[in-house]
């Protein structure tokens, strides 16, 4: 079973493997610009903030694409032949906890944004 503080860290490995993957030389210039593309709707800072500050999330409507894009992003990248390994090992750990398809789906109805405390529980260390 996944827990609250896996599910966050997840979060955070697959935003630090897009941000990696939009600046590798060695990757192509589609899969670096694809990256990119998907870090502009990815949820991972304002998720924080939100936890962190104790405020409201206000998903936006591409808060379930950037986080479904991410998950085929992080497959692609597993996939690929041309892929460092290094990169594949880190998709690997992103991958890992991630969100399951579907999971996240809740989070969008209304409402739901009382619950997420709870679904990414915090330790005694706020995320980062």
């Amino acid at each position: 079973m996944t827990t609250p503080q896996e599910r966050l860290r997840a979060l955070k490995w697959g935003f630090e493997l897009m941000s990696a993957a939009a600046l590798d030389p060695r990757l192509d210039p589609t899969v670096r610009s694809r990256a990119q593309d998907i870090l502009q709707i990815y949820p991972y800072h304002r998720l924080v903030a939100a936890l962190r500050d104790g405020g409201e999330l206000n998903l936006h409507e591409d808060f379930q694409r950037g986080l479904d894009e991410a998950r085929a992003f992080f497959s692609d990248l597993l996939t690929e032949d041309r892929t460092p390994d290094d990169v594949k090992q880190h998709a690997v750990y992103a991958q890992r906890h991630y969100l399951t398809p579907g999971s996240w789906r809740w989070l969008s109805l209304p409402g739901a944004e009382r619950l997420i405390g709870e679904w990414f529980e915090l330790s005694e260390t706020r995320p980062t």
